[in-house]
């Protein structure tokens, strides 16, 4: 499911039903606490037996269609800078944003019709050439 759609557990938090089922080991961050989530996901695996991994976050293309159609949205985007990069590529190849285009030279760019510009990409960036393009 993406997240628009209603379902049978909405009104339930899906933790109190885990730990109905007897599940004991439930991790929970935001997705976009990436270090975080790295985290849970190693001590998930760690756990002799079930464990639940939770990874909750709005989604971000309905929040950004919505704020679009506030009075003063401004669209943000993200840029790569060409100077930082060592072309790495960890921000097309482990992060996977579809925003991300690597040319035939070897450069990233970004494409602004798929970008919604939340900066999320920038934890990847082992150079930090990631920012928002003001």
């Amino acid at each position: 499911m993406t997240g628009h759609q209603d379902h049978a557990g909405s009104e339930i938090p899906i933790e109190s039903l885990l730990k109905g089922l007897g599940i004991q080991h439930i991790f929970s961050c935001d997705t976009y606490q990436q270090s975080t989530l790295t985290e849970h996901v190693r001590a998930a695996m760690a756990v002799d037996g079930l464990s639940v991994v939770i990874a909750k976050h709005p989604c971000m293309l309905k929040f950004t269609r919505a704020q679009m159609k506030k009075p003063g949205f401004v669209s943000r985007h993200v840029k790569i800078d060409d100077e930082l990069c060592n072309q790495s590529h960890v921000c097309v190849e482990n992060f996977g944003c579809p925003s991300f285009v690597r040319h035939a030279d070897g450069s990233v760019g970004v494409n602004h019709d798929l970008c919604i510009g939340d900066g999320s990409c920038r934890q990847v960036c082992p150079e930090k050439a990631i920012e928002i393009d003001q």
